[in-house]
């Protein structure tokens, strides 16, 4: 029993930390992907209007 409370401690504090930075960092890049996706679909169609940029 004393053992597995000391792996789910280690669990805590060891992996915690860089699971949640892995979890922010796959986050912000699904927001960015999302932005530049938008930004694609923004440009194509400025560009079919005629205008430019």
């Amino acid at each position: 029993m004393r053992l597995s409370g000391d792996r789910e401690t280690i669990n805590i504090s060891g992996l915690g930390d860089a699971s949640l930075k892995i979890a922010l960092s796959i986050q912000i890049s699904h927001i960015f992907e999302k932005f530049y996706l938008n930004v694609g679909i923004y440009t194509r169609a400025l560009r079919r209007s005629g205008a430019s940029g």
